[in-house]
């Protein structure tokens, strides 16, 4: 015999049984997601729309009213998850930011370079290629140059044509800083898309 769960009870306890993992405070979190919140784009998305989540239930949800603890739970899981997303927005403005526009291939998205990582976001895509590279540039325009030009630093295969990934970037010389982020087919010799990096 099945015992019948409310709608509304049962779309709480899961997202509640979420925003307990998502906040650390049960060890059932995946790895997958925890290495996914080290990219603060992923992260900046993922906490904001947890808050507003959380902000729907407590909205729309009236069993809350009838039991305190759920409510007093729901309110502070809100806080922390506010929380995480201001920190995250707050590291994503200390890097350089840019949005993809076409060259020769549908590609969009957003590209930070923060610290020596660059970071693709959430709803970064592009088509598959045969050898999809990501290379970091100072050159203005990529076009304007005989890619990939001197000043090019190859991050290596692209990991996916779809979502939130992160690279490794080296250093920048200090008089040549890195202005944009090229997606390049290497042995195709296109170029799919660029980002221009900046503040």
């Amino acid at each position: 015999m099945h015992r019948f769960i409310p709608r509304g009870t049962l779309v709480l306890t899961l997202t509640l049984a979420l925003a307990l993992t998502a906040c650390g405070e049960t060890v059932n979190m995946a790895p997958q997601l925890r290495q996914r919140l080290d990219n603060p784009l992923f992260a900046e998305r993922y906490w904001a729309e947890l808050t507003d989540r959380l902000v729907s239930i407590q909205v729309n949800d009236k069993s809350l009213s009838a039991d305190e603890a759920r409510r007093r739970l729901v309110d502070s899981l809100r806080i922390e998850a506010l929380k995480n997303s201001q920190a995250q927005t707050a590291k994503r403005r200390e890097g350089l930011l840019g949005r993809f526009v076409m060259v020769s291939d549908e590609t969009d998205g957003l590209a930070l370079l923060l610290a020596d990582t660059l970071h693709l976001s959430p709803e970064f895509v592009t088509y598959p290629g045969p050898e999809l590279r990501l290379y970091l540039s100072n050159a203005n325009d990529p076009r304007d140059v005989s890619f990939p030009d001197p000043s090019a630093r190859d991050l290596g295969l692209l990991q996916s044509p779809y979502g939130a990934q992160s690279y490794t970037a080296p250093a920048a010389e200090a008089d040549a800083p890195y202005r944009t982020a090229v997606l390049y087919d290497r042995k195709l010799r296109r170029m799919y898309g660029f980002a221009q990096l900046g503040k």
